[in-house]
């Protein structure tokens, strides 16, 4: 055998062995391509998803595949999620939300739509001052509702975060079906980086739950109605179990200094040298809990009841309850000094 023909083989070999290597290196990344810049689709994870939509809601199957076609992740959104949160303590929030100008923002949205804020607090049992500050803290009236388009942020949680897969699947379908309900594009939807929808900023799910057609055009409009809103927001605190009859939160006076919260019923706290300086025409068994923020003059001492705790659930933080409960008192006794039309 002559040498030049072992050489000739081994480098026919070796750009054979080029070759196939070529073609997999392209194929896989023609895959990943289409992951990348689709790019839900094709996944078993979202394939099974559009199946479940299909089978319990009969959402159409083509449909389906051809939205998911057009849903990017967003791992920035994501990453940004899983940063240890630095909890702000009560200066911020007072400084942050209790300004003059979403003050005066909440006092002209109530000047605006009083008729409305009016029909909703009797309907519901709410107080219109509580509407009104809701709306201006979760979007200033409509101004901020977010930037995100939101099925690109629910479904980035849905498929590519494992901790929290199982919840916005769940609100990843509730936004589906809302969409489909309100006869809106999913694709053109705006919310916050976690899929928080309109005014009042409700998840899909809540949306759903919620939200009420209160000026009678016959759409449930949370995210371009303010008339919808208020009464979304009204009807989520009557849902939720608002008392009408009961306060929010009363400034409370401790005999000594407590290091942290204490509950109990009325009776019980005034046993501990804790009361109130208005009486109330509560029972001695109403529960309460007494609640203490930290200031630059010291302690502040609040008893928080029933209807504290309802603000507390709709952000999951103690600060905004109160800091929506001060706002709210503060709209109402500017719109009172303005206008003079509530007692």
């Amino acid at each position: 055998m002559r040498p030049g023909s072992s050489i000739a083989r081994k480098f026919i070999l070796q750009l054979f062995l080029l070759l196939i290597f070529f073609i997999v290196v392209v194929t896989i990344k023609g895959d990943c391509t289409v992951n990348e810049a689709g790019t839900f689709a094709y996944r078993p994870d979202v394939e099974a998803f559009i199946e479940h939509m299909h089978q319990k809601y009969k959402m159409n199957l083509s449909e389906l595949h051809d939205l998911f076609l057009q849903v990017s992740p967003r791992p920035r959104t994501q990453k940004t999620a899983s940063r240890p949160i630095k909890s702000p303590n009560w200066a911020y929030y007072q400084r942050s939300f209790l300004t003059i100008s979403r003050i005066n923002q909440g006092v002209s949205f109530w000047h605006h739509y009083q008729s409305i804020l009016a029909r909703a607090s009797k309907m519901y049992g709410v107080p219109e001052k509580i509407i009104v500050a809701i709306l201006g803290m979760e979007s200033r009236y409509g101004a901020n509702t977010g930037r995100y388009r939101a099925i690109d942020s629910l479904s980035t949680f849905a498929f590519n975060d494992p901790s929290r897969s199982r919840y916005f699947r769940h609100e990843l379908a509730q936004f589906l079906l809302f969409s489909k309900e309100a006869n809106l594009d999913p694709l053109q939807i705006q919310g916050s980086w976690d899929g928080a929808l309109g005014w009042p900023q409700f998840m899909p799910s809540s949306a759903r739950r919620y939200a009420v057609d209160m000026n009678h055009d016959g759409r449930r409009d949370i995210l371009n109605s303010p008339e919808d809103a208020i009464g979304s927001v009204a009807n989520y605190f009557h849902q939720q179990g608002w008392q009408t009859w009961a306060p929010v939160a009363i400034p409370a006076i401790v005999k000594k200094n407590l290091p942290k919260p204490v509950s109990g019923t009325l009776q019980s706290l005034e046993l501990k040298g804790i009361r109130i300086n208005t009486p109330l025409p509560l029972p001695a068994d109403t529960p309460v809990k007494l609640i203490i923020f930290q200031t630059s003059a010291g302690s502040e001492y609040w008893l928080g009841f029933h209807n504290l705790s309802l603000l507390h659930e709709y952000n999951h933080s103690l600060y905004y309850a109160m800091v929506t409960f001060e706002l709210a008192n503060a709209i109402r006794a500017s719109y009172k000094a303005q206008y003079r039309t509530i007692k």
